[in-house]
């Protein structure tokens, strides 16, 4: 059992443009890109691609002669970087879209993260294929629990936690075990495995027993998440969530976001200020409330 202290936020996808079909389509209706792209993120392109064919913005129409200075007209920033006041044409962020890989949370951040449901995709770790009994063979996953933050404060505490995961892990034990075994000696059940072979049967069996057992899961156990979402949303996510009071683990996650956001779409996620929390941790304080 692995007793996880802190989570750690992976970028796993990013935006990208297909240059083929970009340029196919300036050629087709005869227009000209009208800005550098030298040094311009992708996502920023795909932003600006957006919101030009709102208005067919090429040519004598361009305005703007940068992707900077494009976006920041379109989303209401001055040159400074400070935000105009007034709505955000926030809108056109909803293209560029990135997918993150959150190990070393629990459940209760998961089951906090899935409401944010607008602009959000999400796949998570299943407890009923995978088996929280024992260690997989080597070089596999191996199961874990999390200790939050606020049970870290002093070494007692996160010591009683951590007895007290791996109490909740005997009792899921028992009772897989217990469940396996009723199931085992249950004809109806085990004569709907009568067409499957001996590795397939036992395969199903565990199966059905870990849909069972994994009830008694502590809420700390590990939900290995993989999470997908427009840049807009991932703001307005971490206005939520990066803030002195979101919940210490989930603020974390967002920290962690926020900092890969500043390198993966500069001109949009710019003007971040990163204060301390009264515990030392990191809160996010965005310039915009509402994108």
């Amino acid at each position: 059992m692995r007793v996880l202290k802190t989570p750690k936020v992976y970028l796993i996808a990013r935006p990208q443009i297909v240059e083929e079909g970009l340029n196919q389509f300036l050629e087709d209706q005869s227009l000209v890109w009208p800005t550098p792209t030298d040094g311009v993120k992708d996502a920023e392109r795909l932003v600006e691609a957006a919101g030009r064919c709102c208005y067919m913005s090429f040519g004598k129409k361009a305005g703007s002669k940068t992707n900077l200075r494009y976006l920041q007209n379109l989303l209401g920033i001055n040159e400074d970087g400070s935000w105009k006041s007034g709505p955000a044409h926030g809108s056109v962020c909803e293209h560029p879209c990135w997918s993150f890989l959150v190990v070393g949370s629990g459940r209760g951040f998961s089951h906090e993260q899935v409401r944010h449901r607008t602009g959000w995709a999400y796949s998570q770790l299943s407890t009923r294929y995978c088996d929280f009994e024992r260690e997989e063979e080597e070089g596999t996953w191996e199961p874990g629990f999390c200790i939050p933050p606020l049970a870290q404060l002093s070494e007692e505490t996160e010591s009683l936690f951590a007895d007290k995961l791996r109490n909740s892990q005997k009792m899921y034990c028992d009772l897989l075990q217990a469940i396996e075994s009723d199931l085992q000696n249950n004809f109806e059940f085990m004569n709907t495995l009568s067409n499957y072979d001996e590795r397939e049967k036992k395969r199903i069996l565990r199966k059905a027993a870990r849909g069972a057992a994994r009830d008694i899961l502590p809420i700390a156990t590990e939900a290995i998440m993989t999470m997908s979402a427009n840049a807009r949303a991932i703001w307005n996510c971490i206005v939520l969530r990066g803030n002195e009071h979101s919940e210490a683990v989930i603020r974390d996650v967002y920290v962690q976001i926020a900092k890969i956001m500043e390198i993966e779409m500069p001109s949009l996620f710019q003007g971040i200020r990163y204060e301390k929390c009264w515990d030392g941790s990191e809160i996010v304080v965005m310039p915009r409330d509402k994108l």
